[in-house]
């Protein structure tokens, strides 16, 4: 495998240290094939972990969310709007519209606990005339103790929701759950990496 630290892995720039990993598509679980087809199209894409400070530990910064957005755009998704209740005007990920798609995107990399709350989510967006939803989850989550699957600890909460009728049928066939893979020097980003990243940012800025 590649040394983690070589140079086409890692940027630095004005004391902050900056790597580039990249997503895969892992799975989708969903009924609305287009949709499906749409999102899948949009991965591999790239995306980076940064350590802007001495602080917090030397927390490292995913910009997901943003680089989803770029990739999205590249493939002629285009920023909408969607007007939502006042309690749910900023708490969303992305509005796009594609073609006849009108998409509403919730990106949950850490946080497997607000999968419930972003299908709550995903009711408003459709009542409010969205009729695509996605949510991505991460298949590989490093953190200090090692790495959690929050697609597939997220799916049979979505299972249960459907089989107790937590879910409207309009919800569910508009919905896809993405299920990606966080790659960095080919192959699965893990808890080792992880820390050789945050040993060698402050090192780097440290100094």
């Amino acid at each position: 495998m590649p040394d983690i630290l070589e140079p086409s892995n890692r940027e630095i720039c004005d004391k902050m240290v900056s790597y580039t990993l990249q997503a895969e598509l892992h799975e989708c679980t969903g009924r609305k094939a287009s949709l499906i087809s749409a999102v899948s199209a949009l991965f591999p894409f790239n995306f980076s972990l940064t350590c802007h400070s001495l602080s917090n530990n030397y927390q490292l910064v995913s910009d997901f969310d943003a680089a989803f957005g770029r990739a999205a755009q590249a493939a002629g998704w285009h920023p909408a709007t969607l007007t939502t209740p006042d309690e749910f005007s900023r708490d969303h990920d992305g509005f796009f519209q594609h073609g006849d798609l009108r998409i509403a995107v919730e990106i949950e990399k850490t946080n497997w606990e607000k999968f419930l709350y972003d299908l709550l989510k995903c009711h408003v967006y459709v009542s409010s005339g969205a009729n695509g939803c996605l949510i991505l989850l991460p298949v590989n989550w490093p953190h200090s103790s090692g790495s959690k699957d929050i697609y597939h600890d997220c799916i049979p909460r979505l299972r249960i929701a459907s089989e107790y009728d937590a879910i409207r049928t309009d919800v569910l066939e508009s919905l896809v759950v993405v299920g990606f893979r966080q790659m960095y020097n080919g192959a699965l980003f893990n808890s080792a990496d992880r820390a050789q990243m945050r040993t060698d940012s402050q090192r780097q800025i440290g100094t």
